[in-house]
């Protein structure tokens, strides 16, 4: 008979194109002679055998064809992949570089911002130390000007002025006691001093005239007042000394009069004593009262002090005539002074002392 064809290899059931099942050729159990079994179960079928082989040899060409494409895509896909992947790490180099010239930067800028930093404290620093310094050339300044006003207004005993200024002087002269050390400064305070300690002579010096004394210039009207501001702003003890000096003078004539020695400084004339304390009392509130502010306290001061003269006397009496002393006239002189002491404690409470 005549040879099969393609058409008689579709009719007999060989479907080699297209067929909805998979092909046999691709499974992993392939098994050929059961497949070349399958393809031609009789005799008759082998007519086709020829138009089959030529298929399988189409088909294989065709295979190795699409192995070929395969294996050049595959290639070029390698080498496209190792482009790719040569770009990747061009570009990862690229970026740590960037990353690293970053960093530098930022290490510079914040060197630069160290140093900028720095500049401006150190700027600071300086203003700081300008402007101390621009203040205490100020106050040295102030300080001079208000020491020769100072200087000015003690000799022409303008008093109530200068006692102001006495404040001035030691708030500045405060301002410049750890610089005393520099020769400058060391001898602007010991001019300070020269000039306050011949304020605080004249001063005592104008008070002692008070009772008296020889004064080297006429002290001029209600200097008493400025006085006294003056020495309240030279503080308490100069304020001391004044009062404590004044009372010593009054009491110099009760000391003449009452010393150890002299007739009238017995027990006997201890009430004596304190008349003449009485009659000075008395002689200070019409004579010096207006000289002395109240809260100095002079009288009380004179009594203090009148008290410790006494006492010296009295200690000296009994030291070297306590043998011959009468006991009677001892007790009433006690009570006497204990009256006395009393009358002067309810006169000046101990608040006021």
């Amino acid at each position: 008979g005549r040879p099969m064809d393609e058409e008689d290899l579709e009719d007999d059931g060989f479907d080699l194109v297209a067929s909805e099942d998979p092909d046999p050729l691709d499974e992993d159990s392939f098994d050929p002679v059961e497949y070349i079994n399958r393809q031609f179960p009789n005799e008759a079928s082998l007519g086709g055998l020829d138009a089959f082989v030529a298929k399988l040899k189409s088909q294989q060409k065709q295979n190795d064809e699409d192995i070929r494409h395969a294996i050049r895509r595959q290639a070029a896909t390698g080498r496209r992949a190792r482009a790719d992947l040569d770009e990747a790490k061009s570009a990862v180099r690229e970026l740590f570089e960037r990353i690293k010239a970053i960093r530098a930067k930022a290490e510079q800028s914040e060197e630069l911002v160290s140093d900028v930093c720095r500049d401006i404290k150190s700027l600071d620093i300086a203003k700081r130390n300008l402007t101390l310094t621009v203040t205490a050339l100020k106050r040295l300044v102030m300080l001079v000007t208000a020491l020769e006003q100072l200087r000015t207004l003690g000799s022409a005993r303008r008093y109530e002025e200068a006692s102001r200024l006495i404040h001035a002087v030691e708030e500045l002269t405060g301002h410049f006691r750890e610089q005393s050390h520099v020769t400058r400064v060391a001898d602007l305070l010991e001019k300070k001093s020269a000039i306050v300690d011949d304020l605080k002579q004249q001063l005592v010096e104008d008070y002692a005239t008070v009772l008296g004394g020889h004064s080297r210039v006429e002290l001029p009207d209600e200097w008493a007042d400025g006085a006294a501001c003056c020495v309240d702003a030279l503080g308490a003890r100069m304020r001391s000394q004044v009062v404590t000096q004044f009372c010593l003078n009054l009491l110099e004539e009760y000391k003449n009069i009452f010393q150890p020695g002299k007739e009238p400084s017995g027990l006997e004339s201890a009430e004596r004593r304190f008349a003449w304390l009485d009659r000075m009392l008395h002689k200070y509130e019409e004579k010096y009262a207006l000289t002395f502010p109240d809260a100095w306290r002079v009288p009380c001061s004179l009594c203090e002090h009148f008290c410790h003269v006494t006492r010296q006397h009295l200690v000296e009496l009994l030291s070297t005539s306590h043998h011959t002393v009468d006991p009677e006239l001892m007790v009433r002189v006690l009570r006497k002074s204990i009256d006395y002491e009393n009358k002067l404690a309810r006169k000046y409470p101990v608040d006021d002392v």
